[in-house]
């Protein structure tokens, strides 16, 4: 159910692909004003259109946007939320510092081990930079003293077609979020509040858990997926599959253990909940590589073999993937640069 928000606000999505776009579309159509930043077709037909169509099991709806092709051209927001690639981040840094230190909250939502990890917390690896992600640490400098609340996605979305996205709905669909300063509870509630207004759940959690919760379930969909072009179902169900996801649970949990959290997930019902998606549903690792694109690899995957070097652990079915997936990343890359240039592969 999409509720109308009693004092609308003025909001950013920075990223506005399947989850920003289903985001931007829910927001917009819950009554606040909504801008986005998208690219190539996508930011095409919602800039002509002025609208972002959202698809569910119940029909299609209009939700009025405008779409800007880069964050600097974008206005600024009481809210800005980010769901860009990771690997997109640090280019941007500059102008997503500027539009985080102007909003009231800066959102940030992405696959994988964030760039934000060890910031603002105590501990033996306090303030360290996640290579990974944040190659020269400037996400962590630049956001210092931002209003960052931290998301995650736990929900299903596609672009189907330009300026449109559909999104399968589950009861337990939404925006888990928390604020990185964990004193910092007003931000975090404003921040839950605002997507909360849209119908979404929006659960106050600790994020750096949930780091490892929605890992759990991105470290076999993604990779296996990518490389098989498989579906979730498929993956979560095939023989050849099950085991390998499992082996790559247990390595990402154990990896977890080791730097002080228990995600406390059972893996069959992860699996089961994969299993139950209709069966055309696509990683978004999946969805990159059939477009062409890089995928989230460094993130789900090079960010935790780091990690497990951090930790002392073992993880030899992660790195194993980690490989062919760099790999495929490579190849991709060559095909990009081959029509760019107007060669065919």
């Amino acid at each position: 159910m999409l509720m109308k928000a009693p004092q609308p606000a003025k909001v950013l999505v920075v990223g506005a692909g399947a989850i920003g776009g289903l985001l931007a579309a829910r927001l917009a159509l819950a009554g606040h004003t909504v801008s986005v930043v998208a690219r190539g077709s996508h930011y095409a037909a919602m800039r002509a259109r002025g609208h972002l169509l959202l698809e569910t099991r119940d029909g299609v709806r209009s939700a009025p946007v405008t779409a800007f092709d880069s964050v600097a051209a974008a206005p600024a927001a009481e809210a800005v939320f980010v769901t860009l690639k990771a690997y997109q981040l640090p280019e941007l840094a500059e102008a997503l510092d500027a539009k985080a230190h102007a909003a009231k909250m800066y959102v940030p939502i992405q696959n994988g081990i964030p760039w934000w990890y060890f910031q603002r917390t105590a501990g033996p690896h306090a303030g360290r930079i996640v290579r990974a992600v944040d190659p020269d640490g400037r996400l962590a400098a630049r956001l210092a003293t931002a209003p960052v609340v931290p998301a995650f996605a736990t929900v299903a979305a596609e672009v189907v077609a330009p300026g449109r996205v559909f999104h399968q709905s589950f009861e337990s669909d939404g925006i888990p979020m928390g604020p990185l300063d964990p004193g910092d509870s007003r931000t975090g509630e404003a921040a839950a509040a605002l997507v909360r207004s849209t119908g979404l759940h929006a659960p106050l959690i600790d994020v750096r858990k949930f780091v490892w919760v929605k890992l759990l379930g991105n470290i076999w969909t993604n990779p296996i997926g990518a490389l098989t072009r498989a579906t979730v179902a498929q993956v979560a169900t095939h023989p050849a599959s099950r085991p390998l996801a499992l082996a790559l649970m247990r390595e990402t949990e154990a990896v977890a253990r080791a730097l002080g959290i228990e995600p406390g997930l059972d893996f069959e019902q992860r699996l089961e909940r994969g299993r139950r998606l209709r069966q055309g549903v696509k990683s978004s690792m999946l969805q990159d590589v059939e477009r062409g694109r890089e995928t989230e690899r460094r993130a789900i995957l090079g960010a935790l073999v780091e990690l497990a070097a951090v930790a002392g652990v073992e993880i030899p079915c992660v790195k194993t993937l980690n490989a062919c997936m760099e790999l495929l990343d490579e190849n991709l890359a060559a095909a990009r640069a081959l029509e760019r240039a107007g060669i065919s592969s």
